[in-house]
């Protein structure tokens, strides 16, 4: 039976592209479902696949894909942020320019990406929880490469950064004073992470069309 680990989301990440030619996404929803129906074929009869579903009997807390392989689940969260990009034919599905939402709302978007880790490091202690997984895919450079250092005035939301080689631990928390309605959350981190961006595929002529991906493994109950 196939492991079910980051390297194997590279390779599904790599079949999106190379053989299900998804060189990028209408929505999140349909990154989703393609990343779920490419799971389920990839492991056939192996593993079982939940979508929207939650992991805690109360049902609040709902994630976008579960896994279930022999016994232990893999829950796991995708996020999609993008910049204005045409997104390619695909089927019978015409172009489609999909606007996405602007840098002006990123700091707020990176502070969501960090929670679904601290959502995911929630679930230690649930039987049979594997691992759990927070995968970002963005056309978006300010997520991988926010250059704030380089900056007269220090940005709002820094705590949260998320570009390439950064480390996420601890108390991530929002400065004194800043507005940030109700999207806006502190994190705690238990665990440290290193924030990994790899190419995920190239759209011709198109200035956002760079799409970079991320890969957050998070410990199970057990730790392995």
């Amino acid at each position: 039976m196939m492991k079910f680990n980051k390297d194997t989301i590279r390779r599904l990440m790599t079949n999106l592209v190379v053989r299900r030619q998804r060189l990028a996404f209408y929505s999140e929803a349909d990154f989703q479902f393609s990343f779920a129906e490419e799971i389920k074929e990839q492991f056939k009869g192996d593993a079982k696949i939940y979508l929207e579903h939650p992991l805690i009997s109360d049902g609040k807390a709902r994630f976008d894909i579960i896994v279930d392989i022999g016994n232990r689940v893999f829950p796991i969260e995708l996020k999609y942020k993008t910049r204005k990009i045409t997104v390619p034919k695909h089927g019978i599905i015409p172009p489609f320019e999909f606007s996405g939402r602007q840098s002006n709302a990123a700091n707020l978007a990176r502070a969501e990406l960090l929670y679904d880790i601290q959502r995911l490091e929630d679930l230690r202690g649930i039987r049979g929880f594997g691992k759990g997984y927070a995968i970002w895919l963005t056309n978006d450079h300010k997520y991988w490469g926010w250059d704030w250092k380089n900056k007269e005035t220090k940005p709002r939301g820094t705590k949260f950064d998320v570009s390439h080689g950064e480390t996420k631990k601890g108390s991530l928390q929002w400065e004194a004073g800043t507005k940030i309605g109700e999207r806006g959350k502190n994190v705690f981190l238990k665990d440290s992470y290193k924030i990994e961006w790899e190419e995920y595929s190239q759209v011709p002529d198109e200035p956002y069309g760079i799409l970079k991906y991320a890969i957050i493994e998070v410990k199970g109950t057990t730790g392995k």
